[in-house]
């Protein structure tokens, strides 16, 4: 058999039931693919599932107003994700009559889809001979055909691409793109590769010659930095105080707790906190009720937290203080 028939009848028996899978809904695999990114398939699944209660048309979303659009994001993180997904529904509103666009530039000149989820949707949405590149295929692509140049670049991507194109066919290209991306998901993973289990295996380089580890050409991430914060939690019976700053450029539209570059204030903190983001990470100094200015801050009843949109790494402050 072919590399092909092999892999399509691996996927046809090993595949994941998956809530987006099986559905040739643009609008549903633009959603779960925004979600993917950078989040674990399991991790992405309920919100996935709320969103889809919550927003279960094009137009449902671009009817919303941001607020509830990152409220029903809270949590997944990288919030211009949210944003994009917001004007991009207005624009398929406006532009498109509430019909996602069929045609790759358009698909791709939508806020933020980029090449990959271009290709994701119209592949699988719509069975066109588009290939779509993730992290997985990367890997499964390069590792198959023994590629070791760097993976960031874009003639890399041009090379793995050159090596899918030869398989899109009239039929099978929706099934082609998810079970590529299943087997770099499911065996041919970053550690350990069940390569035993790889319907591929008589067929792949890094099998052959034991060069798993060596690829794809891992390329060195620049080391995490650590800030260090100052958080102040202000709050009554009924009320809390939080802030819509936005000085990181991060978290556009989310309220967050008053927080400034730490300090050396007197009392101790009550408690430290940290939060871990993919690029840096946060270590936060909490104090109750040491807010030294109010004028840019809003006071939000309690009650009212649960409709409003927090940055995951202070709802966890709020959740513990508020329940102690």
């Amino acid at each position: 058999m072919t590399i092909k028939k092999h892999l399509l009848n691996w996927y046809a028996k090993h595949q994941r039931v998956l809530p987006f899978r099986g559905s040739n809904n643009p609008y549903h695999i633009w959603i779960s693919e925004i979600m993917a990114q950078q989040t674990q398939i399991d991790t992405m699944i309920p919100y996935y599932e709320r969103w889809m209660s919550v927003f279960p048309t094009i137009e449902s979303v671009a009817n919303a107003s941001e607020v509830e659009i990152l409220k029903m994001w809270e949590g997944l993180g990288y919030y211009r994700r949210a944003r994009f997904i917001h004007q991009a529904a207005k624009k398929i509103m406006n532009d498109y009559q509430g019909v996602f666009p069929h045609e790759y530039e358009e698909v791709r000149s939508l806020p933020g889809i980029g090449d990959y989820t271009a290709g994701a949707i119209m592949s699988i949405a719509f069975n066109s001979a588009v290939v779509a590149v993730d992290g997985n295929v990367v890997r499964v692509i390069s590792r198959l055909y023994g590629i070791h140049e760097n993976p960031s670049k874009r003639t890399t991507l041009d090379i793995i691409k050159n090596h899918m194109a030869p398989f899109l066919d009239n039929e099978n290209n929706h099934l082609l793109t998810q079970a590529w991306m299943e087997l770099g998901a499911l065996v041919c993973t970053p550690k350990n590769p069940k390569c035993n289990d790889c319907p591929l295996k008589s067929f792949c380089y890094a099998n052959q010659y034991n060069k798993q580890s060596e690829l794809p050409m891992v390329v060195k991430k620049s080391l995490i930095k650590k800030e260090f914060y100052d958080v102040i939690l202000n709050f009554s019976d009924e009320t809390i105080f939080m802030s819509l700053d936005d000085s990181d450029g991060l978290m556009q539209g989310m309220y967050r707790l008053p927080q400034v570059s730490e300090t050396i204030r007197e009392e101790r903190p009550v408690f430290v906190s940290k939060h871990i983001y993919s690029h840096k990470t946060w270590a936060m100094n909490v104090f109750v009720n040491q807010l030294d200015n109010t004028e840019n801050v809003i006071p939000i009843k309690i009650k009212e937290l649960k409709n409003v949109p927090i940055i995951t790494a202070h709802k966890k402050i709020i959740d513990k203080i508020i329940k102690r």
